[in-house]
């Protein structure tokens, strides 16, 4: 859920309607997996006295990291949203619809806790359109509340680690990871911290300034992007949207309607995509 998304070109801008609906392919209990290793990843944890103790964090922080992390983990797809837009008649981009978006998310273990976040269109692993790492860590207390209990960095992933994890259909343990490698500074998407707070029974998520100005390697140009996300224990939404420093279109909803992935068992799909692209294999 990331915050440069410019790969969403790689799909074609043309589009069209197909009649097959998809069906659920895979059966998995990722979410129960993911809460189990949660609770591992707790009780192997170090005591937090000491961090509790210090003024910049406090209990309902870390409590509210805990459950942050339980459940932004599994996989998450909008394929209900993409059907609904495929009936109304709205196909994706300049048509107001929604492109059929799976993601799944995966904890690593790294010397700070991250996640794996790789995307993927028609609910086909083997086509991914972004991957990326995501560092999360509370924080300071004299950080308002408000203003974000958990702070997100995105990073790229290197191009040795990319090319494993397409060969595995994303699939985390594909991969040796190094913090040394994988967390370098060069690696990082300046700019882009979204910062999550909780607002009632969910997460909200932003990044600490309306947009940003990011240089996009794909397009080998500065594109302006914005991220707004929204967690539930049920769901996961992301509104991004990307366009040029002249204001062109590049990605998102053009009706600024997030993608609504809901929780699912599975990770991949049988029959024909929801919207068919048309680019070359």
């Amino acid at each position: 859920m990331s915050c440069t998304q410019a790969a969403f070109l790689i799909f074609a801008t043309a589009v069209a309607f197909t009649s097959a609906a998809l069906q659920p392919a895979v059966e998995l209990g990722g979410f129960a997996r993911c809460q189990a290793r949660a609770a591992l990843r707790r009780a192997a944890a170090p005591p937090r006295c000491s961090a509790l103790a210090a003024p910049e964090l406090d209990q309902s922080r870390w409590l509210a990291f805990d459950e942050f992390l339980s459940q932004f983990c599994g996989h998450f797809d909008n394929l209900e949203q993409a059907l609904e837009d495929r009936r109304a008649g709205r196909p994706p981009r300049e048509g107001g619809g929604h492109e059929h978006i799976h993601c799944h998310l995966q904890p690593l273990a790294l010397e700070r806790p991250a996640v794996l976040a790789n995307y993927y269109f028609n609910g086909d692993p083997a086509r991914p359109f972004r991957q990326r790492l995501y560092t999360l860590q509370p924080t300071e207390a004299r950080r308002s509340a408000a203003d974000g209990e958990i702070r997100m960095q995105i990073f790229r992933l290197a191009e040795q680690v990319e090319a494993k994890l397409r060969a595995a259909s994303g699939d985390a343990a594909a991969v040796a990871w190094d913090a040394e490698r994988d967390l370098a500074e060069e690696l990082l998407i300046p700019g882009c911290d979204v910062f999550w707070r909780r607002v009632g029974g969910h997460f909200e998520g932003e990044m600490a300034t309306a947009s940003a100005l990011v240089h996009s390697p794909l397009l080998g140009r500065e594109i302006v992007v914005t991220d707004h996300l929204h967690l539930w224990e049920g769901a996961l939404w992301v509104n991004d949207r990307g366009c040029g420093t002249d204001g062109t279109y590049l990605y998102g909803n053009t009706r600024d309607v997030p993608y609504k992935m809901d929780r699912v068992r599975w990770s991949s799909h049988r029959g024909e995509p929801v919207w068919e692209d048309r680019r070359a294999a």
